[in-house]
């Protein structure tokens, strides 16, 4: 992109800009027409003194060494340390996560809901979000999802938005290419496609379903914010994602509406009281809730609470949910260990190992907590599982074994781990050895590399 380009993209804002500084939910949401438009950049929120902790060099002293999920949206992932992936600037693959409201996330969100904008986004938090990116890095269209909260803590990123429906057949270049799409349709755009640039201590907003794509215009780019609203969610249900307890307590005294209270479910995951208490650690309301003897049920996933606590790292939670989330099963067979294992969390495995978790058990498929934490890079949940006597060569349907997947995500690391400690290769189902998926994972990174380069990046 030229440099003459940069001054008009850098002021480019297609949607409108309101400055929503005191105002509340209520006042935003009478708002003529606002929550169906196609995006509403929101200004006012932060002040530049309170963004400086999130400049690049104060968040990776602090949460370098955190580990977050990120992909190419096209099936490739891996776990990086923050610091490693910012440093590398590979643009090929974006942290992006939900819902788990640890380290860095969780402390950028509690950041961008307190002070005078908690009462604009209390309870806009059906899922919370959380992402990170380097220049080039692209996010593209993807399947629709409730209205969104976006609120850029540090860097520049470019939106593509649209609101729907987008007319049958309709191909524009910023849906799968959105970086690419800038420089050519910057003075052309689509009909019915807006290009908006947004800076750091702005929110975008945008209503249910509106199509998007995304390209970062800098070296680190960090945001948070969140999926789908809460206001029709009934009280308890709200108090308990929050993490109120006083007002769960309140909600929780004798009445004779208590018992369907403790039933009601919400979201669109069919998520009980308990259920968003556990996903988002508030041990203590969790335990009010089983003393008020609230039930361990399923939600609309077949998951209970004690599979969301294991995915998102909540100690506190899954000893309060008592002795019996060990032995627990999903919809597939697999245990909340490997779940625990697939996230990288270390402090939930050793006390699920430390319940006599078994570490042999698989899914349905026949894939276990071993090759779970392979698959995602994870080389101390492997090395912890090893030592207590998990199976390096538990064998899935296809005939994968860890060390087939660790190949097949290219995790160098895990690989030489593995090896270290004597895992056999093997051929899968397919007569694929580690070695194939290898290089067929190293002829994917190649393919990549012209995009990469074009972004000023190199491999």
């Amino acid at each position: 992109m030229g440099s003459d380009t940069w001054p008009s993209l850098l002021s480019r804002c297609d949607v409108p800009r309101v400055n929503v500084r005191g105002m509340d939910w209520a006042a935003f949401n009478a708002m003529p027409g606002l929550r169906q438009s196609g995006g509403v950049m929101l200004t006012g929120l932060f002040d530049d003194e309170e963004l400086l902790q999130w400049r690049p060099e104060e968040v990776l002293r602090r949460h370098g060494n955190e580990t977050f999920y990120a992909d190419d949206t096209r099936g490739n992932y891996a776990h990086p340390k923050l610091g490693d992936y910012v440093q590398a600037q590979r643009n090929e693959r974006m942290i992006f996560v939900s819902d788990t409201l640890r380290g860095a996330f969780g402390r950028a969100w509690r950041f961008a809901r307190r002070a005078r904008r908690r009462k604009l986004w209390e309870d806009f938090a059906e899922r919370p979000i959380f992402s990170v990116g380097v220049r080039g890095g692209a996010v593209p269209r993807h399947d629709g999802h409730p209205e969104t909260w976006h609120a850029l803590l540090s860097g520049i990123k470019a939106w593509w938005l649209q609101r729907p429906p987008v007319a049958a057949g309709a191909a524009f270049e910023g849906w799968e290419d959105p970086c690419g799409a800038i420089e050519s349709l910057l003075q052309a755009p689509e009909p019915g496609v807006k290009l908006c640039v947004q800076h750091a201590g702005e929110v975008l907003y945008f209503g249910d379903d509106v199509e998007h794509s995304t390209c970062s215009l800098s070296a680190f780019s960090l945001a948070v914010g969140a999926q789908g609203h809460t206001e029709t969610w009934p009280a308890l249900l709200r108090a308990a994602n929050r993490g109120d307890l006083k007002e769960v307590q309140q909600l929780l005294s004798p009445s004779p509406g208590l018992a369907a209270a403790l039933r009601q479910r919400a979201g669109r995951y069919g998520h009980s009281a308990v259920h968003r208490a556990a996903l988002h650690g508030h041990a203590e309301v969790v335990r009010e809730l089983l003393r008020a003897r609230a039930e361990l049920s399923r939600d609309d996933e077949g998951l209970s609470p004690s599979f969301l606590a294991a995915f998102s790292g909540h100690v506190k939670v899954l000893k309060a949910l008592g002795e019996n989330v060990v032995a627990e099963r999903d919809g597939k067979g697999a245990s909340p260990l490997q779940w625990a294992a697939t996230q990288g969390h270390l402090a939930v495995v050793d006390f699920l190992l430390s319940r006599r978790g078994d570490v042999r058990a698989t899914n349905t498929l026949g894939g276990g907590a071993l090759s779970a934490a392979a698959t995602t890079g994870q080389a101390e949940v492997v090395r912890r599982l090893v030592a207590a006597r998990g199976n390096m060569e538990e064998t899935d349907h296809a005939g994968m074994q860890p060390l087939h997947w660790a190949s097949l995500h290219g995790h160098l690391e895990l690989l030489r781990l593995l090896l270290e400690l004597r895992a056999s290769p093997a051929k899968d189902r397919k007569g694929k050895t580690p070695l194939d998926l290898a290089q067929g994972a190293a002829r994917d990174l190649l393919r990549a590399r012209p995009r990469i380069k074009a972004s000023g990046n190199e491999l």
